[in-house]
């Protein structure tokens, strides 16, 4: 397992035929002109009609929040790094107040992570796989599914899990391929950048973060001058963290506070069924990762092509690459085989075993039967990679064509508010959402907007026991401070850990909660359990001014 420099020398002393040059360009191009394509069709559809409106009221919420100043984990609880509000509340500075902005917010992302990605890339993989791990990098930032969904579900739900995943595969690369041109200077920028890359998981999900500093550890102990480098790797992570923290305001002891509340109020058992469903739901890719280690690894091993200890330090980074990815899927809901990570494992051990090939040296007859492992990995991996892009290419494709219909009679129900004139949610759409089908959702959120223009000023401050706020954005209501930004039971709070009323309601001057659930609805349960726990609290405090079929409203009493 343990690299010296021999080894090293092994891996980056080979040319690598066919790379640089004009190849290398003529590969760059087209994917940067591909990458803007995609970037300008995004925008043009921004937003997509919505199918499934899961997380989208929390992400406006969200933006919303950090439009007006607010700092997530000090003024708001959230078990998420505050990441993707950070970016939900530029791209709402950027687009103005409306759906777009969440848009805009995912296009800020992509502006900057693409190149960036690029550049790690072609640096690190034979040009035609940097081309194809570009796009695919690109459509994981930009579809409009969550993963591990058909593509015809359009959503911006679990926005930040592509983050992640975006984020954790640059990484993967940066840290266990060496450059291909052999540059002196190739650590330093290998190390700057992967602190930075920790930072960014750090900021996004702690449990990419932990499986990004696992990654790192793992590349240090095989790569020397990474070794050598783990000082940068901290500083700039230190660096990037700190300056975060003075331009935001964020607090570092609130994150990690808010961290261990989710952490405790989290349900194990639910974890492992998720991990029972992935594991489940990958057997076939599994098998193709099997097949490609076999071809690239055990073959070549065992034709004489591969040392053992080469053979076996590249098989525990692809394994473990493998593992970190499932064991991610266990924190990020319903993926199934939509693992990202997965084809990303596959090309770096394809890269591997190919700079390990025999070089033009020898016979030619040794050189085509090395060759022969290394296209047969191919397919597999092409089938990898397109069982995550195809999708996320039909998602971006399905939001094109459905984009038109937007002004079809009885297409949708419109929402009675400005700010959400471009939220459309077709009628005929039948998923599952907090407290109703996803078409019945304006009709019932409309219904919230009646019954609070009847009571609330535009000073009002406003909590919602619910999954999540879809009022104060859409109103135009200063942001509560204290309450979470979301209430999930068994995710961001439970019965025995949650926040204490004085800070929930610690500004409320009214409180709302849904009423007559609809069998489409998923979170009845949620909404019983926080009446339970704040029903004291909500009688001493608060008494009912108004309701309606489907909404209860609370004013705070005068003191």
């Amino acid at each position: 397992m343990m690299t010296d420099d021999r080894l090293v020398a092994v891996e980056t002393g080979r040319e690598h035929h066919g790379i640089g040059g004009l190849s290398t360009i003529a590969w760059l191009t087209p994917a940067a002109l591909l990458v803007l394509i995609l970037g300008i069709v995004s925008l043009i559809i921004a937003p997509p009609v919505i199918m499934a409106p899961w997380d989208v009221f929390i992400l406006l919420d969200g933006g919303w929040r950090i439009v007006n100043g607010q700092v997530p984990h000090s003024d708001f609880y959230t078990p998420i790094g505050p990441l993707v509000y950070w970016l939900s509340g530029l791209g709402i500075y950027a687009a103005g107040t409306s759906l777009k902005g969440i848009s805009v917010g995912i296009l800020l992302f992509f502006a900057v992570i693409m190149p960036w990605a690029m550049l790690v890339l072609f640096r690190k993989l034979p040009a035609p796989l940097a081309f194809l791990s570009t796009l695919f990098i690109a459509l994981l930032v930009l579809a409009v599914r969550p993963l591990g969904y058909s593509s015809s579900v359009t959503t911006y739900a679990m926005i930040y899990n592509r983050y992640g995943w975006v984020l954790i595969s640059v990484l993967m690369v940066q840290l266990f391929l060496h450059d291909q041109s052999g540059k002196s200077n190739r650590a330093i920028f290998d190390a700057i950048s992967a602190g930075i890359l920790l930072a960014l998981l750090f900021l996004c999900k702690i449990s990419f973060f932990v499986m990004g500093g696992a990654a790192v550890a793992l590349a240090c102990f095989g790569r020397q001058e990474l070794r050598r480098g783990l000082w940068m790797i901290v500083a700039s992570f230190l660096a990037f963290c700190l300056i975060v923290a003075a331009v935001s305001g964020l607090d570092p002891v609130a994150y990690l506070r808010d961290l261990s509340a989710a952490g405790k109020s989290q349900s194990v058992s639910l974890r492992f069924i998720w991990l029972k469903n992935s594991l489940e739901a990958n057997i076939l890719p599994t098998l193709l990762l099997v097949g490609c280690w076999l071809a690239l690894i055990v073959a070549r091993y065992r034709q004489g092509e591969m040392p053992f200890a080469r053979a076996v330090h590249f098989s525990v980074i692809f394994w473990v690459i493998v593992a970190s990815a499932m064991v991610l899927t266990v924190g990020n809901a319903s993926e199934g085989s939509n693992v990202p990570l997965l084809p990303i494992a596959a090309i770096i051990l394809l890269v591997q075993s190919w700079r390990s090939s025999p070089s033009t040296f020898v016979p030619f007859e040794k050189r085509r039967m090395a060759a022969f492992p290394l296209v047969a990995a191919f397919g597999p991996i092409l089938l990898l990679i397109a069982n995550v892009a195809a999708r996320d290419a039909l998602s971006i494709i399905n939001a094109y064509t459905a984009d038109p219909m937007r002004s079809e009679v009885n297409f949708a129900d419109t929402f009675e508010a400005t700010r959400l004139s471009d939220f459309t949610i077709p009628r005929s759409s039948n998923w599952a959402t907090a407290y109703s089908r996803a078409g019945a959702v304006p009709a019932r959120t409309n219904e919230g907007f009646g019954l609070l223009r009847q009571h609330i000023s535009p000073d009002s401050h406003l909590v919602v026991l619910a999954l999540t706020d879809p009022f104060s954005f859409a109103l135009n209501l200063k942001p509560s401070k204290g309450a979470p930004l979301w209430w999930d039971l068994g995710i961001s709070f439970s019965r025995t850990v949650y926040p204490k009323p004085d800070t929930v309601f610690a500004n409320a001057d009214f409180v709302i909660y849904p009423l007559n659930f609809s069998q489409g609805g998923c979170c009845e349960e949620t909404v019983t359990v926080l009446l339970d726990i704040y029903r004291d609290y909500l009688k001493s405090h608060f008494t009912p001014v108004g309701t309606s079929e489907h909404w209860m409203l609370l004013k705070r009493r005068p003191d």
